[in-house]
């Protein structure tokens, strides 16, 4: 919720995804998807109401657990770091390598703009335009 809340309601992201929108036919189609699957169609444009995102996303959770056995089943909250998944995978946890953030609220954003810059700076802007996995 904090995430989509603080992307919708920044007047830059506004400006920023439509010239996203603007220069680049993947991003086009990516952000008309995600309106109507996400905010259309799973939230029923009533993403701004906290309860009722909120709720939503609780009756996902409760929908996954019912439908997943519980031995193939990790509830996790990314706030928790790499020792539950990393459990659960049943491998070692990355002694060398911090939990990334990188998809937090102003760090997202702020990735995404660097990776929009390098982009139109060289004069490329495709389907990588979202590839935020790495800095």
């Amino acid at each position: 919720y904090e995430f989509g809340k603080s992307f919708k309601s920044s007047p830059f992201a506004f400006m920023l995804l439509s010239l996203l929108k603007v220069i680049s036919p993947f991003t086009r189609r990516l952000f008309r998807f995600s309106d109507d699957v996400i905010w259309q169609g799973t939230f029923h444009n009533r993403f701004e109401d906290k309860d009722y995102t909120i709720n939503i996303f609780k009756q996902h959770i409760e929908e996954v657990k019912r439908l997943v056995p519980p031995e193939k089943l990790l509830v996790y909250e990314v706030k928790e770091g790499w020792k539950p998944l990393c459990d659960f995978l049943g491998v070692a946890v990355p002694a060398d390598r911090p939990f990334s953030h990188l998809n937090k609220g102003s760090n997202f954003l702020k990735l995404v703009l660097h990776r929009m810059r390098l982009k139109i700076f060289h004069g490329v802007v495709d389907n990588s335009s979202f590839d935020v996995a790495h800095p």
